[in-house]
């Protein structure tokens, strides 16, 4: 398998399927929801990532991730190199959006 590396921030638009699908990547991503929900399980936790969440993916953590309805995020790839250290735990981090 070739692995992936981001030389530059990437920002795209993508959609999940019902079918589950288990990755790591080199980069980290930030999953900003536009519809709909997706189903995200890291090594620390399992949730539904909405409109209410936005949710970290630091590189190397594994996370299994789907959705059961229509769904749209934007997706923002980010690379290694770019990340204070302290973002590097290998754990996804769900941040509440605020209502106001």
């Amino acid at each position: 398998m070739t692995r992936e590396i981001r030389n530059e921030i990437k920002g795209e638009r993508r959609t999940y399927a019902a079918a589950s699908d288990t990755h790591s990547h080199d980069y980290a991503q930030l999953l900003l929801p536009l519809e709909g929900e997706l189903s995200i399980k890291t090594e620390a936790q399992n949730l539904q990532v909405d409109q209410q969440t936005v949710f970290f993916i630091p590189p190397g953590c594994n996370h299994t991730f789907h959705s059961v309805i229509r769904n749209e995020f934007l997706i923002v790839d980010i690379p290694f190199f770019m990340l204070p250290k302290s973002e590097l735990h290998f754990v996804g981090i769900p941040y509440k959006m605020d209502s106001k």
